[in-house]
């Protein structure tokens, strides 16, 4: 319970409510301030960015992100504050970690910590343009400030099961920072029930991409460590890489799971010589359920 939390049980619910939000964010600023964090603008990119220490690890240096919009800023300032996070547990400790593929990026915030504390490769996988467009300025920021050269790839594409083209719907302002956004024939696959009822703002057509296809057809680097968060496709996801799974290379495994999908990916990855040896619930609503399942071979 934090500290907010504490003070706000004091108060009538009614002020309550109204008080939450802006006596959180100020409380996350503050957090992020104390932590060694700052805000400044970039005038070649022409964008604020939020530089901070990674926490709980020991590399001194801070870590730059372009923000973009408020989400960009919230989500980067709260990165890695919660303790029992495993998923960015996974992340701080991995080991002999060459290269990772993070399958549906957002920001890049998973995989610029990786390479920051690791030195490791990493292949970026979003199809979202403004989400792109954030990873693309931070690549450039951080070349630009630490003078080096970043060993990563960028791959505008939803991941799927098959290859070719499809429609993604955006279910909210087309801004950095926002994260509803579905292909076009996998609306209802998506967690909490799909989105066919969601809002359609603007539609693009985008390159759909298989494992398999990035591997043995672009001949991008194999990874040693594969991270996915599709919100509910990550079955589909897996299906698309049967090939895939059979290189050896690949070590560990990070993959959220919703819904009904968590014994079909379980099963999934057992047959192709993984065991899950972890998992991180975030929430079990009976039909409502998301979780991070980690996985490492036999």
């Amino acid at each position: 319970m934090t500290f907010a939390h504490k003070i706000s049980m004091f108060l009538p619910k009614f002020l309550r409510n109204t008080l939450k939000q802006p006596w959180h964010n100020l409380e996350l600023i503050i957090f992020f301030l104390v932590s060694g964090g700052r805000f400044s603008y970039n005038r070649e990119l022409g964008n604020f960015y939020a530089i901070k220490p990674l926490l709980s690890s020991d590399q001194k240096k801070k870590l730059p992100i372009v923000t973009r919009s408020p989400r960009e800023i919230k989500r980067w300032m709260a990165f890695g504050r919660d303790k029992d996070d495993k998923l960015y547990k996974w992340l701080l400790n991995l080991k002999n970690c060459k290269t990772l593929w993070d399958i549906g990026s957002a920001n890049g915030l998973e995989g610029f910590m990786v390479n920051f504390l690791h030195g490791s490769n990493v292949v970026f996988v979003e199809p979202f343009t403004p989400s792109i467009e954030s990873i693309l300025k931070t690549n450039f920021l951080i070349e630009s400030k630490l003078n080096k050269k970043l060993n990563i790839e960028i791959v505008q594409a939803a991941c799927d099961d098959k290859k070719g083209y499809e429609k993604l719907i955006n279910h909210t302002k087309p801004v950095a920072g926002e994260t509803f956004n579905s292909v076009e024939n996998g609306i209802n696959h998506y967690c909490d029930g799909g989105r066919k009822e969601m809002s359609e703002k603007s539609l693009q057509w985008i390159k759909k991409i298989t494992l398999d296809e990035m591997l043995l057809e672009l001949k991008i680097k194999p990874p040693s460590h594969l991270k996915v968060d599709v919100d509910g496709l990550e079955l589909r996801v897996l299906n698309g890489g049967k090939k895939f799974f059979k290189n050896n290379i690949i070590k560990e495994c990070a993959i959220e799971v919703n819904d009904k999908n968590p014994i079909p990916v379980e099963k999934f990855m057992k047959n192709n010589g993984f065991l899950k040896f972890d998992e991180n619930i975030h929430h079990d609503l009976g039909d409502k359920f998301t979780a991070d399942f980690f996985f490492k071979r036999k």
